[in-house]
């Protein structure tokens, strides 16, 4: 459970960029499928949880309990009322692992991150994801909006520039790695006024995700078919500049697919006319290029950890790139197993009183 949401600070780290290839998949890929070791092991622990399988990306090995416990002793988590917004992340940085904090964040800042290597935790509506119904569609009708859920972004999938995907860990589920349409993610997340919390530092070698990574650059060397030269310097800063203007940004939103595959044309007339109107963003459309490289796909597949690799923790829960593997292989991690917590057998949809309480 995540509770409302109060102002947090916004963070811009700065990343300079010099680059030409990258995956088209920005982070983990899509895998159907759920696991005990992403499930919550209590009705609220959401942003708990999320935070310990962020800690196993880091090789840091410690129990949802003892996290629970933690937060509990510090103030940041309330048993039967969840962890507050401005409290996520707190349990990373006690562990060592430092934070930045967006609010009123998008879709670009967010792609930003995860292309830094960074590991991601938004709030949502989980009835957006979950139970996007009839209740669901009159509340967006009426402006109703609230975040009741805390999860990870893994990924975005830019293969196919006319779907993307965003792909989801979610501990209310127990998902591995969902696919959801950008627009559901989109429309399930600005429910939290778009809060993100991520990692200040990109997430260790040996993890699969990190394949291509260059840790001298600080960056992927591409998002789809966009150089990140031409994202950094062109469309983020816009996308940052237009982002009080909801018009003009849900107009940029729906450009994400095209502007990702390299065409730079697809601003659309609307977009171009909104943008002409903010003196501060109307430069940046000016310094596109015209053209954009097309670069090669390099997408993994059944990502593994090499457990020979002296960097690679080997005593540890499985990360979500281990456990995407067991799931499209159907092997096991016998070596793999959870630290005794105390799971509640009867929830049998963790995070629904989420829904519920809120």
């Amino acid at each position: 459970m995540l509770q409302k949401l109060s102002p947090a600070p916004m963070s811009t780290p700065n990343n300079p960029g010099h680059v030409q290839n990258a995956p088209k998949i920005v982070g983990l890929p899509g895998t159907e499928g759920n696991s005990e070791f992403v499930h919550q092991h209590y009705e609220d622990t959401c942003a708990v949880r999320s935070q310990e399988l962020i800690l196993r990306d880091f090789g840091i090995s410690v129990s949802e309990d003892t996290l629970r416990s933690e937060a509990i002793s510090h103030g940041w988590y309330t048993p039967g009322g969840g962890t507050d917004a401005n409290s996520v992340g707190n349990l990373l940085e006690l562990h060592g692992v430092a934070v930045n904090r967006y609010e009123n964040a998008n879709i670009y800042t967010l792609t930003s991150e995860l292309a830094k290597g960074h590991k991601v935790i938004i709030g949502v509506d989980s009835g957006e994801l979950w139970d996007k119904g009839v209740v669901e569609g009159l509340e967006d009708k009426l402006g109703i909006q609230g975040a009741d859920h805390a999860l990870i972004v893994s990924g975005i999938d830019t293969s196919d520039p006319d779907h993307v995907k965003v792909v989801l860990t979610d501990p209310g589920t127990g998902d591995i790695a969902k696919e959801y349409p950008m627009e559901q993610f989109i429309d399930a997340w600005k429910d939290s006024n778009c809060f993100m919390v991520t990692t200040a530092e990109p997430a260790p070698a040996w993890l699969p995700e990190m394949k291509h990574f260059d840790y001298e650059l600080g960056h992927l060397e591409s998002i789809g078919n966009l150089s990140y030269d031409t994202f950094e310097q062109n469309i983020l800063p816009l996308s940052n500049d237009i982002s009080s203007d909801q018009h003009a940004m849900a107009l940029l939103t729906d450009d994400f697919s095209g502007l990702v595959n390299g065409d730079m044309s697809s601003i659309s007339p609307e977009l171009a006319d909104a943008i002409a109107h903010i003196p501060s963003a109307s430069h940046h459309i000016s310094h596109f290029p015209e053209t954009s490289e097309q670069n090669p796909d390099h997408n993994f597949s059944q990502p593994h950890h090499d457990f020979n690799d002296p960097a690679h923790p080997n005593d540890h829960n499985p990360t979500i790139a281990d456990l995407i593997h067991d799931h499209d292989s159907q092997t096991d991690f016998p070596d793999h197993d959870l630290p005794p917590d105390s799971f509640h057998d009867d929830l049998h949809h963790s995070g629904l009183d989420d829904i519920l309480d809120s």
